[in-house]
């Protein structure tokens, strides 16, 4: 991954990081790992996971690779989410 793709990542997770709520959304970067109905994989750079998610797969996996699945993967792929009163700047990420 190159610097400029990193400084990229950061700079979306953290302008999502200012407007969610933490105690309704999680924001990674690098993963989390989404397990897609074909059993692979899909790792995105930024993700932003419900909170519930994280805190049930944190109680019952704690010692287990993070790994997403139930209903935030939908017929093969990651499905997308609208998440409430986010604006996101494109350009800037980009500078």
């Amino acid at each position: 991954m190159t610097i400029e793709h990193k400084c990229t990542m950061s700079r979306l997770a953290r302008r999502l990081i200012l407007q969610l709520d933490e105690r309704e959304y999680d924001v990674r970067m690098d993963g989390p790992r989404l397990r897609v109905s074909s059993g692979n994989f899909f790792l995105p750079d930024v993700g932003v996971i419900p909170r519930a998610f994280a805190e049930r797969n944190r109680r019952e996996r704690a010692s287990e690779l993070q790994v997403y699945e139930e209903s935030l993967t939908q017929g093969g792929g990651a499905r997308p989410a609208a998440l409430p009163a986010v604006r996101i700047e494109l350009a800037p990420l980009f500078d």
